[in-house]
This record gives C-alpha cells, structure tokens and sequence, in this order.
C-alpha cells in the first residue's frame, strides 16, 4: 500500500505540473468564470413576454387563453435552467477531452516510454489523471455553479452526480485515446462524442420520442438528474440518474484499464 503511495504521490505531482503547463487550469478556469457570470448576471431570471397585435378575422372570435399546466408548480429561474445543460455540454465534454488530451502528450513527449520502464503500473497511471481532471472538475463546477446558482452547492447529490459523470468520461476519454497517435488523430472522435453527447439538450427545447435512445448517453442523465435535483423534480429521476453514472463510470473505468494496460504500456509503435 506504501508503495503504491509513494508511486501515485509522484504521478500526481508530475500530472499537476503539466496540467498547469498546458494552460488546463487555466482554460477550467475562464470556461466557468464565462459561463458562470453570463449564467448568473447576464442572462434573467425571468423573462418578460412582449405584448403582440393580435389579427383576428371578423367573425373568427376570441382567440382561446393558454392552458397552464400545473398552476402551484414553483417555476425555476430561467437563468439557472442552463446549468444542468452547461453540465452535459461543458463539464462532461471537458472531462473527456482533458483525459485523452493527457495521454496524447504523454506519447507525444515521449514520457509514456519512461513510464514503461519504471516502478509505476498501469492502475498508478490511470489514478493520477482521473485524480488531476476530478479536481478540475469540481474547480470547474465550484465556480460555475457558484456564480449561477450558488444555493445548489448545499445538496451533495449535485456533486455527486457531476463528478461520476466527470469521472466516467474522463476515463472513457483515456480509453480511447491510447488507441491513436497524437491529438490531430483525435480530432474525429473528439467532435463526434461531443455532438452525440450534446443531443440530450434538445429534448429540453422540443421533448420527441425520436430521441428516446439519447436515455443511453450520461449526459442525458447528467442534465435531467441534475435538473430534478436543482429544482425539487421526481427523485425516481434522480435516483436513475445515480445508477446510470456510477454504471457508467465502472464500465469506463474496465475499459480505460484494459486500453491503458494491453495498448500504451505494451505498443512498441
């Protein structure tokens, strides 16, 4: 247990040095000040409807009120209704492209074939970086939801729920990525994840059974769960939500383990 300690202990401070030399902080950083000030001072917490002629045909009559549907229902701030979208499009996307982004350059550099030969192990390897990106996860989602909805950092589940989503695709990002050379190689799977990960987001705007099968991705449960938790929703959601992420997170971690272990520390290429 010492050993493997003192192996992650080191791992952990070569990743921190090199996720503030390639600007990851950084850009962790200005991602959530951008979003979480536009979230939280540009964009309103209400929005006022604008008052429009109506043209009624003679003898068409009174065109019929709306229906409102569940009159008591507590409506959320418009504003705050971004953030479970900003958890689904932005966090998750970022955890995945950090991870695989960290791996690139480790085989870019060359620092892979060092690690080959040394004490460290694959498990070591795969901790250090979901160590580094879970903290520029939470840094991300401190400051995001901070500035946006500051009273929903007191629920845990909130927490919980973003960082195994963060987690899941942080790993499934270091799967994927042992398996191409260099980053241009990634490009293609890096807009690919991010456009079918972003397809939960329209059933926000227009509800269709035609994207019944996004209910598979993390992200619709990262988005939906997260807005059952912010906005007192259906704790069946939420309980889902949970399942699905941890199941997730354990699946991708099985795959980046074997990718890690059989691909980057055994190629010879």
């Amino acid at each position: 247990m010492s050993g493997f300690i003192t192996r992650f202990t080191t791992l952990l401070k070569l990743d921190a040095k090199l996720a503030l030399r390639h600007k990851l902080v950084h850009v962790t950083v200005v991602i959530a000040l951008v979003f979480g000030v536009l979230v939280g001072f540009v964009l309103p917490s209400e929005l006022t409807p604008r008052a429009i002629d109506q043209v009624v045909e003679p003898g068409a009559g009174v065109a019929p009120a709306p229906t409102v549907l569940e009159p008591e229902a507590k409506k959320p701030p418009f504003n705050q209704l971004f953030i479970p979208i900003l958890f689904a499009v932005d966090l998750s996307v970022l955890g995945f492209m950090f991870g695989a982004v960290m791996v690139l350059q480790d085989k870019d550099h060359g620092t892979i074939r060092w690690f080959r030969i040394g004490p460290g192990t694959s498990w070591d390897y795969l901790a250090s970086k979901l160590t580094i990106n879970l903290g520029l996860s939470l840094l991300n989602f401190v400051i995001l939801v901070g500035l946006g909805a500051p009273a929903a950092l007191a629920d845990p589940r909130l927490t919980l729920l973003v960082l195994l989503t963060c987690a899941g695709m942080t790993l499934f990002g270091i799967g994927l990525a042992v398996f191409f050379r260099n980053l241009a190689q990634f490009f293609f799977p890096l807009a690919v994840v991010g456009l079918v990960g972003a397809m939960p987001m329209y059933l926000v705007l227009t509800p269709t059974a035609e994207l019944g099968w996004t209910w598979w991705l993390p992200t619709y449960h990262v988005l939906f769960g997260a807005e059952a938790i912010m906005f007192a929703g259906d704790p069946a959601v939420i309980r889902a939500a949970l399942g699905f992420c941890a199941a997730f997170t354990l699946v991708a971690a099985g795959f980046s383990g074997a990718g890690v272990d059989r691909r980057l520390m055994r190629e010879t290429h």
